[in-house]
């Protein structure tokens, strides 16, 4: 990778066929959360250069490295690390979906699906999500490190997180045969948890601060093992890495309400 970064340090120093800098910059160390110094003047304008030239170059560098027998030597293959293994590591992003993992939704997370019912759901009683008919649902049996969303038979829309078991809903009479948009987010550094339906959050708690990570997948219309299944409709179901905002939520209520 030395030659590549190389190549990338020679646009940015060479313009218009004048060196405006003959050293290359090594580093010693790093610092880890920020920087020691603000970024000295002209620097943001130098980036925006940089940027200009490098979008100029990206043809030329796929010509010179997509196909070239040396650099896949060199590069295919070195570093594998597997899904587990990433998951193990705390890898998150690119690499731990460069090692299969789709969607790293152990930490911050946002649920998201819409969903049409005439009196469907299951149970009259429940105080956990784990009690319901499977909305969007990644429960796994146990005091475990899951989470998921669900629907009762008096219409309330149950959303929560596992290890303690923490539990949301939403008011009764949502399996109306009306269309309905549900979102739960999750952040994981303070725990929080919220409900909304309808773009609006009707619900909010504190759970557990660890990883969540105990369910192999999500389903749809069923709890992920296989139980308490949902009578109804759904679509856009959505997963997304990162806690989405309550305007965020709002938007997509009034950009994807669905045609029944």
């Amino acid at each position: 990778m030395y030659g590549l970064s190389a190549l990338f340090m020679q646009e940015c120093t060479i313009k218009d066929g004048q060196v405006e800098q003959e050293n290359f910059n090594t580093y010693n160390s790093m610092r880890i959360g920020g920087l020691p110094l603000d970024v000295p003047g002209g620097w943001d304008k130098k980036v925006l250069e940089f940027c200009k030239i490098m979008t100029s170059k990206v043809e030329e560098y796929e010509e010179l490295l997509t196909h070239n027998r040396i650099w896949l030597e060199r590069t295919k293959g070195i570093g594998v690390i597997s899904g587990p293994d990433a998951i193990a590591l705390g890898l998150s992003g690119p690499p731990l979906r460069g090692s299969g993992v789709p969607r790293d939704v152990r930490n911050d997370f946002s649920l998201e699906v819409w969903f049409s019912s005439h009196g469907g759901g299951v149970g009259t009683g429940n105080t956990q999500w784990w009690q319901g008919a499977g909305l969007l649902d990644g429960e796994v049996a146990g005091v475990t490190d899951d989470f998921g969303t669900s629907l009762d038979a008096t219409g309330q829309v149950w959303a929560g997180t596992g290890n303690p078991d923490t539990s949301i809903h939403s008011g009764p009479g949502l399996n109306d045969d009306a269309w309905h948009h549900v979102v739960f987010t999750r952040t994981k550094h303070s725990g929080a948890l919220t409900l909304y339906v309808d773009g609006v959050p009707v619900a909010t708690a504190h759970g557990g601060t660890q990883p969540l990570f105990a369910a192999p997948g999500l389903r749809l219309g069923v709890l992920q093992t296989g139980v308490n299944f949902y009578a109804g409709s759904l679509a856009d179901a959505a997963v997304y890495d990162t806690a989405l905002s309550a305007p965020t939520v709002a938007s997509h209520f009034s950009a994807r309400q669905p045609t029944p």
